[in-house]
């Protein structure tokens, strides 16, 4: 299907991509045998068409907006953590700017 938004970790080890499907794909990225992206896990799908992804801060959650206007954080390494949902119109983006730096774990 088809992917609406990349977002690279800040230590561009991983790519979470936010797919037509609702889900959210997490990929490694490898340099073995001329490089490219290593399916990890997908996060539970969002309702609506997942259209933006951003990494929280550290790189240790991924927030997405779905086309339902519904906003999701999970955690890495746990369950999908809380549920945001606004009520006005179409979300087209979901952005998290924060220091950090720490090492991503997924």
């Amino acid at each position: 299907g088809s992917v609406w938004s990349l977002a690279a970790s800040r230590d561009g080890n991983y790519l979470a991509a936010a797919c037509h499907d609702g889900a959210v794909r997490i990929f490694a990225v490898t340099e073995e045998e001329g490089g490219g992206a290593v399916f990890r896990k997908a996060l539970p799908a969002h309702d609506g068409q997942a259209l933006s992804v951003a990494w929280g801060p550290g790189d240790q959650s991924l927030i997405a907006g779905d086309s339902l206007g519904n906003v999701r954080v999970w955690p890495l390494g746990a369950t999908p953590g809380a549920r945001l949902q606004y009520q006005s119109a179409l979300l087209v983006s979901v952005r998290a700017d924060v220091g950090g730096g720490r090492k991503s774990q997924v």
